[in-house]
């Protein structure tokens, strides 16, 4: 929906016109815009005796279709108005481009097609992304979704649960993780496993660099909603190195039989 156009202070007098009339003579068509470029809406009123057209009993809304030279063409009867003959004997009569009810429902309208965080279907932001100057509050249970790249699905993002924790729905991709000041004992991953794992059900976490699996944190399903069997395993060769109380720095890494070796 395109907004209808709208210039500052385009109000002229005009020649009067009947009931019948669909086009209109501006005095100084100056500051009307040209329809072309996309149709509004005026009033036209008796201007001699009412400074404002709201005390106009008689006040008319048109629609501006089309301007050649000083003459406007316009639809007649807009916006619940009834088509009036301006055109009494000694009055003088004027046009206006102003704001008017329909104007105000296609901005309403408009910003609802946009973003409106206060509605029960999803809403969708085609262009920047939005800046908020204060919080923006989510239901619990609902997403904060993007398009994918190929603009054909969504991405969930974020979303609060019935645990007040917040739930991941995508990878993750970050530089670096930072814990709050002084955060004491905290921890850094956690996998719950409930009992419909069967018992023996790999349970793992594995840290990769580069596509490369490195350290694997290892569990395994006990079947009853809990685990056991906990291992930490290097990869791919991994070679495991740590420095005594002296500060030199031992290697441990194993043979092809499995075998410790200490350097």
């Amino acid at each position: 929906m395109a907004l209808d156009k709208s210039s500052n202070f385009a109000k002229t007098t005009i020649t009067g016109i009947a009931s019948g009339a669909t086009s209109v003579v501006l005095d100084d068509a100056t500051n009307f815009l040209d329809p072309a470029s996309g149709e509004y809406n005026c009033v036209i009123w008796e201007i001699s005796n009412y400074g404002n057209p709201a005390d106009d009993p008689n006040k008319e809304i048109v629609r501006a279709t089309a301007l050649s030279g000083s003459t406007l063409t316009i639809t007649r009867a807009q916006e619940g108005t009834t088509a009036s003959n301006h055109n009494t004997g000694g009055e003088t009569y004027a046009i206006a481009n102003v704001l008017t009810k329909k104007m105000i429902d296609d901005i309403d309208t408009e910003l609802d097609g946009k973003l409106n965080l206060n509605q029960t279907s999803q809403q969708t932001i085609l262009n920047d992304s939005p800046l908020f100057s204060e919080g923006v509050e989510m239901s619990n249970e609902k997403w904060l979704k993007s398009k994918d790249y190929a603009g054909t699905g969504d991405l969930n993002i974020l979303k609060g649960n019935e645990d007040n924790e917040v739930d991941v729905g995508t990878q993750l991709n970050v530089s670096s993780i930072e814990a709050e000041e002084d955060s004491g004992a905290i921890s850094l991953f956690d996998m719950p496993v409930s009992s419909s794992s069967a018992d023996g059900t790999e349970m793992s976490a594995t840290i990769k660099i580069d596509g490369n699996n490195i350290l694997k944190i290892y569990a395994e399903s006990n079947g009853a909603g809990g685990v056991d069997t906990f291992k930490v395993q290097l990869l791919n060769k991994a070679v495991l190195t740590m420095q005594d109380s002296a500060g030199t720095t031992h290697t441990y890494t194993a043979d092809t039989d499995g075998s410790l070796i200490i350097s």
